[in-house]
């Protein structure tokens, strides 16, 4: 994850800052530790039904807060121009510190307009999971398992693209335990991605598939 964030760092900048700067500055941490096997995954099917600490990409502030309560810390809107888009974007952050949880806000037109989740990520350090149990910890061949037709998905759309420097996203392919693995939802509009550290899952972030195109016209 941090050589991909150092690579592509000043276009990404220029879609989703806030999620980028939380993925790049992580401090480095110890291995993370096996869940309990009674809490291995499930299969998950379409990446738009997952939903991380109960909530899903797209809703909106009063589903949050009725999932998660306000959080404890909070960035102001930030404007950022998006070409693909017919007004400009405004992005924030909240952050969960107890559950190294993040959810950034998207909101168009305004800083003042109705805001969406535009991405969720859990840490390394996190104790929440997704809906179908995948969690921090979890080893690579049970997120494989669980997100088996979304990584089909990602391997069949983008995968040979990524490889060959054409997305701002990794490959997503590779047997080394540390290689990350990409994920995208069956109507390509959501994308996760994974790091991995000595076989277990360290990071989920999950957002708008419109970051693979950052930089790209």
């Amino acid at each position: 994850m941090k050589r991909w964030c150092h690579r592509h760092h000043v276009s990404y900048l220029r879609v989703a800052p806030l999620l980028l700067l939380l993925a790049c500055e992580r401090q480095p941490t110890t291995r993370a530790q096996a869940p309990p096997a009674s809490t291995a995954p499930s299969r998950c099917g379409d990446l738009r039904l997952t939903s991380i600490a109960n909530v899903r990409f797209g809703f909106d502030e009063p589903t949050v807060l009725r999932e998660l309560g306000i959080a404890p810390h909070q960035t102001a809107p930030q404007m950022h121009f998006e070409p693909n888009a017919a007004e400009h974007t405004w992005y924030s952050e909240w952050r969960w510190p107890a559950h190294d949880l993040t959810v950034t806000w998207a909101s168009v037109g305004s800083a003042a307009a109705p805001r969406k989740v535009y991405g969720i990520t859990l840490g390394p350090n996190s104790d929440v999971a997704t809906s179908c149990g995948v969690r921090i910890g979890t080893t690579r061949a049970q997120v494989e398992h669980a997100y088996r037709d979304a990584l089909d998905e990602w391997n069949t759309r983008y995968a040979p693209a990524a490889g060959a420097g054409m997305l701002s996203a990794p490959s997503g392919s590779g047997s080394a335990p540390d290689t990350p693995i990409m994920l995208i939802s069956n109507d390509g509009l959501l994308i996760a991605w994974l790091s991995f550290a000595a076989d277990r899952l360290t990071e989920i972030t999950l957002t708008s598939a419109a970051l693979l195109f950052v930089g790209q016209w």
